[in-house]
């Protein structure tokens, strides 16, 4: 073997190169294991067997899989094991479930009583059916503020009249919740009649004062339902001044109120709008307009006839 100066150091082989990079990092691999309290399984430097550059050493030392990312070192449970597909993860199914719902609901109610608040939640009630339930309901002698408070008169002079319309309609709607408040201080009475002393309630008097409790709640859900479109209607009048005036009529009664104020189907609603007013702008008639020439060939005509 030829000898070599110390300015002419040996170029190692690429086999040798990967051998000695390997052995550093599996020796800082095995220094940082043991600062962290790991056990000492990993194979010293000197033992470790002599492999070509394609072997997997860092499988054959112990060491993590490096194909792994960090987000499944992460995720591993404790015991090493991964969680296998399609097991139920806790963490997984929280995640799904906030994903599915924005809303925390409760157990369902009585199918025939959610048709019912379905129904009266989704519409406003007919101007007689709201007046035969506002007329059943009046103020109980000692509840002194279930009232719609009034304007003070020096105020009241002192409003515009467009002022006025607006504070008129939202004391229309107060009143609907001033009849809510007295039917459910009614119910909520008549049950703590029946709770101071039950055993006098017989059977037919018990079941007569639960069927008022039933039409008394019902009537209060029937109201409140008729209060909360109404205030989407206002919402929507809020907003339309900052909407397009061929848009306008997005805010009127037509417009169906869903989950979301304008309805399921607004760009169908906007597709149709434009659609009307193009047909609009194309039957418009034009403007006639009397050039100045014929104006004096007029004039002329007159002048001749009046000679003649």
């Amino acid at each position: 073997m030829a000898d070599f100066s110390e300015d002419e150091a040996p170029i190692p082989s690429i086999e040798e190169f990967f051998d000695d990079t390997l052995r550093d990092l599996e020796v800082s691999i095995g220094e940082l294991s043991i600062e962290a309290g790991a056990p000492e399984d990993h194979v010293t430097p000197s033992k470790r067997r002599r492999t070509s550059p394609t072997t997997n050493t860092m499988g054959d030392s112990g060491d993590p899989d490096p194909e792994k990312s960090d987000s499944e070192e992460l995720n591993f449970p404790p015991n090493g094991d991964p969680p296998k597909l399609g097991s139920s993860d806790a963490l997984l199914n929280e995640i799904a479930q906030d994903f599915e719902s924005d809303e925390q609901t409760d157990p369902k109610v009585a199918q025939k009583l959610a048709d019912i608040v379905n129904k009266r939640w989704g519409s406003k009630l007919e101007e007689a059916k709201l007046k035969e339930k506002l007329a059943k309901y009046n103020r109980p002698d000692n509840c002194e503020k279930l009232t719609v408070p009034k304007v003070n008169p020096e105020i009241w002079n002192k409003l515009k009249h467009v002022t006025r319309s607006a504070d008129l309609r939202l004391a229309n709607m107060q009143k609907v919740l001033v009849k809510v408040g007295s039917a459910i201080a009614k119910s909520t009475d008549t049950l703590l009649a029946i709770r101071a002393d039950p055993e006098k309630t017989s059977a037919s008097a018990l079941t007569e004062k639960l069927g008022k409790l039933i039409t008394h709640n019902a009537d209060a859900l029937a109201l409140l339902g008729h209060v909360n479109i109404d205030l989407s209607y206002r919402r929507r009048d809020a907003i339309k001044p900052n909407l397009n005036n061929e848009y306008s009529s997005l805010c009127g009664s037509q417009v169906p109120i869903t989950s979301l104020l304008f309805g399921d189907e607004l760009q169908s609603q906007l597709n149709n709008i434009k659609a009307t007013n193009k047909i609009g702008h194309a039957t418009t008639a034009k403007p006639y307009y009397i050039s100045y020439d014929s104006l004096n060939i007029a004039q002329e005509g007159c002048s001749v006839l009046r000679t003649q």
